[in-house]
């Protein structure tokens, strides 16, 4: 289940960036840069020559000439300053942004489910997932599928479940809903769970005077 926060596809690309500090990966990107920005400064060049915006004269070639090799200079001079260089910061920046927690938010809902003794539970859970992934969409598909879920289990017991049992049976019906939505933390927590007091409660309960009977099924709140 995607209850890991920060995902384990994040923790990867983090290990991926850092291994550009490794100083042939690192030289690697230093002569690609370096390479980058001498055939830009050549081109220009040319292009300016041949439209006679510059005169090629050997002053101007002798100027273009070291501005064409600054950046095999400077990309060594800061492969000489690792750790602290530009390039080993940019990729742990990068890499340590990836390592910081999802901010999620949450939804909440109330599910109105029976026993097998045909007495109502009334289990609260609160969805945890990113903003971005709130839409009218999942969220419904989500209380479908968690209604489905816990109609099922919870039907087949004569007592109420623990939470760790609800969670397990809740976690596997997000699962599909995460992967069909490309969620990338997904999952959810028991505010509370209790029986509400009906004509099926049994003497023995000992219920608090909120568990009543007529609580809604699957509202927010």
């Amino acid at each position: 289940m995607r209850r890991q926060n920060p995902p384990q596809a994040s923790l990867d690309q983090a290990l991926a960036l850092e291994r550009y500090l490794n100083p042939v990966q690192l030289g690697m990107v230093y002569v690609i840069c370096a390479t980058v920005g001498f055939v830009i400064i050549t081109i220009l060049f040319a292009i300016l020559a041949s439209g006679c915006l510059v005169k090629p004269t050997n002053a101007i070639a002798m100027v273009f000439a070291v501005l064409a090799l600054s950046p095999w200079a400077l990309a060594l001079i800061e492969f000489l300053r690792r750790p602290d260089d530009l390039l080993s910061t940019f990729f742990r920046s990068l890499a340590n942004s990836r390592r910081q927690p999802l901010s999620v938010v949450d939804d909440r809902c109330a599910f109105k489910v029976l026993l097998m003794t045909g007495e109502p539970l009334c289990v609260n859970l609160a969805f945890y997932y990113p903003a971005k992934n709130h839409t009218q969409q999942v969220q419904e598909r989500i209380f479908a599928h968690v209604r489905i879920a816990l109609d099922h289990y919870i039907s087949f017991l004569n007592d109420p479940p623990t939470d760790s049992e609800v969670l397990d049976t809740v976690d596997r019906a997000l699962d599909s809903i995460a992967s069909e939505f490309d969620i990338p933390v997904l999952y959810c927590t028991v505010r509370d769970q209790h029986k509400i007091r009906d004509a099926y409660s049994r003497l023995d309960d000992v219920l608090t005077p909120s568990e009543y009977l007529g609580l809604a099924t699957g509202t927010l709140g």
